[in-house]
């Protein structure tokens, strides 16, 4: 076999076999991709600060307020005010932009929980809870 074949053929399988590692590397990398979106994970601090608050109750009609939320943690916020209760201690789910309040009890035989939703600049919380023993259903908005 002529020299310029031996050549040939060398050239032609060390090409080939370098395409071939070349598709398996890139079939791996991209094994570990994926399309979910990253989402901020310290939500918290985004919706601290000063909000106007208005809660309307079916029973008693609409109250507003000044209403202030500070982080507790990365995803936990505590709400000045909400319907009367001070101090009101909420989850914040980043992913979903939304905000649960577990049941919280206060003095006067009140309780609170509920869950909601937040923008930037608005959150609605959907409530309901017992004031002096009696059922109320109530909804919240604080916008900045």
């Amino acid at each position: 076999m002529p020299k310029v074949y031996v050549v040939k053929r060398t050239t032609l399988f060390l090409l080939i076999t370098g395409l071939l590692i070349s598709c398996v590397f890139l079939i791996n990398c991209n094994k570990h991709k994926t399309n979910k979106p990253v989402y901020l994970t310290d939500c918290a601090d985004s919706l601290v600060g000063i909000y106007m608050g208005s809660d309307y109750c079916s029973s008693s009609g609409q109250t507003s307020y000044s209403c202030s939320i500070v982080a507790t943690t990365p995803a936990n916020i505590t709400f000045s005010y909400i319907g009367g209760a001070p101090n009101v201690t909420a989850t914040v789910d980043c992913e979903n932009n939304t905000i649960t309040i577990p049941t919280q009890n206060f003095v006067g035989n009140f309780s609170i929980s509920g869950n909601g939703t937040y923008t930037a600049n608005r959150i609605i919380i959907n409530w309901s809870g017992l004031s002096y023993g009696n059922p109320i259903n109530c909804s919240s908005t604080f916008t900045r």
